[in-house]
């Protein structure tokens, strides 16, 4: 059986090829514009991104029990964790000195979107052009998650207004529905990044050493984070854990179209029509 929405998306899809062609197609001459073969992988990696977007926000309309099991225990880790914030917190304090915290100056840069936005590019534009498709979709992936991430990272930052712990306000801080950085505690935004280009590159790169090392610096990135006094324990551990499940996510959605198969029995999809698109439910 099929459930299907009818939703207007050309505005979505334009800004989606917009930000994958524009910067390929810049400083080119007429000699050396960008193939209409380009522009077609272009495209298509923009319906995948869309596509694969909406099924990321509505993922939990499709969850099974082991997937609401091992939600429900990530939820009551970062409530345990929770309840030890301020301890956590005491221990960074207690530790401060210069040359660690020009380490965890360092470990911060792991973090930052412009860098996580950087790599993107570097991977994609350089596959896109030159026809190495194994950059461009690693470049795409990394893309997609910093996306999906980002959106649930924000989403629950705005609802949740946890103060940070530079405030003096204590872990139990929260203001709701606030939109100043200084309320934006919960999860963690450079602790997401980082966990999403950890989580995407070791499963791209596939080698044992490779993702020890990825994660290593991920971690690195979230006690920058405390040490920094920027966010609290239970920030990190949820901003790794939205990081890291994206990765996965969109690692699992682009192994599913490679092998050409998926469950079919109860996903979401989106079609083209002639008004925009069709949100598919199959079930």
């Amino acid at each position: 059986m099929r459930l299907c929405i009818a939703v207007p998306a050309r505005n979505a899809l334009l800004a989606l090829f917009l930000l994958f062609a524009v910067p390929a197609a810049q400083g080119m001459d007429d000699s050396t514009r960008v193939r209409p073969d380009v522009l077609d992988t272009v495209w298509k990696d923009a319906g995948i991104v869309w596509e694969d977007g909406i099924a990321w926000l509505l993922a939990p309309l499709s969850f099974s029990d082991n997937d609401w099991l091992l939600t429900g225990g990530i939820g009551a880790a970062t409530i345990g964790v929770y309840t030890a914030d301020g301890d956590i917190r005491a221990i960074m304090r207690r530790n401060q000195n210069s040359g660690w915290y020009d380490a965890a100056s360092v470990a911060n840069e792991g973090g930052r979107v412009f860098w996580a936005q950087t790599l993107t590019g570097a991977l994609y534009l350089p596959g896109l052009v030159f026809g190495i498709d194994e950059l461009r979709v690693t470049g795409r992936m990394l893309g997609q998650t910093l996306m999906y991430s980002g959106a649930v990272t924000m989403a629950v930052r705005i609802i949740l207004g946890r103060d940070r712990p530079y405030a003096e306000l204590g872990p139990r801080s929260f203001g709701w529905m606030e939109l100043g950085n200084a309320e934006q505690a919960m999860p963690s935004g450079h602790t997401t990044v980082a966990f999403s280009i950890a989580s995407i590159l070791s499963r791209r790169i596939r080698h044992p050493a490779a993702t020890v090392l990825l994660y290593l610096a991920a971690t690195a990135t979230g006690m920058a984070r405390m040490y920094h006094d920027q966010h609290w324990a239970s920030d990190v551990l949820l901003g790794a854990v939205i990081g890291h499940t994206a990765g996965m996510y969109v690692a699992a959605r682009e192994e599913a179209r490679d092998q050409g198969k998926g469950d079919e029995s109860k996903t979401w999809s989106v079609l083209p029509s002639p008004g925009g698109v069709v949100l598919q439910y199959r079930f």
